[in-house]
């Protein structure tokens, strides 16, 4: 069996490099070429796939806290739904791997702000389990959202950040 324990440390370290402090918000990444320091981050619309759980839940949160405008889509979160929502953080609840749903998540994040200048391709989906005893249909599900959700999700982004004529995709 797959231990969960990685994925759950990386979430961790993401968490306290991201957000190390309450005044994260001030705090810069390294300044190279083509990666945001977060003071360029302020009123920016940034839409993260998977943003309310896990990696993409604590990317939701450190884009929120350098000042820009989120727009987390989800499938499931609890309790992490609800500190993202406190966060002032606007989500939508979509199933990326059905028809026309990254243009409705497109579609949402340009109604609610009018833009989008970052998108973070984060939603994915493990599978758990002895490799040889999982189904078709599981990899065919886990296939379906970590390959073609990511496609789908960018062919979905990219004609509003053509308009706009600038526009930041991140896959992770």
């Amino acid at each position: 069996r797959f231990s969960p324990c990685f994925i759950g440390c990386r979430v961790l370290a993401l968490r306290k490099m991201l957000l190390p402090s309450p005044g994260a918000a001030s705090m810069m990444l390294p300044a190279r070429q083509g990666v945001f320091m977060f003071d360029d981050l302020k009123g920016k619309v940034v839409v993260v796939t998977g943003g309310v759980t896990g990696i993409g839940g604590a990317a939701s949160l450190a884009f929120a806290a350098a000042g820009a405008r989120v727009f987390a889509q989800y499938l499931g979160g609890g309790e992490e739904l609800a500190a993202v929502e406190k966060a002032g953080i606007a989500t939508l609840k979509l199933d990326l791997t059905e028809e026309g749903a990254p243009e409705k998540l497109m579609a949402a994040a340009v109604a609610r702000f009018g833009r989008i200048d970052v998108l973070v391709n984060n939603a994915g989906y493990s599978l758990l389990g002895n490799f040889e005893e999982l189904s078709s249909a599981e990899f065919e599900r886990q296939i379906a959202t970590n390959l073609f959700g990511v496609i789908y999700v960018m062919r979905a982004a990219l004609p509003v950040m053509r308009k706009q004529r600038s526009g930041h995709v991140i896959n992770i």
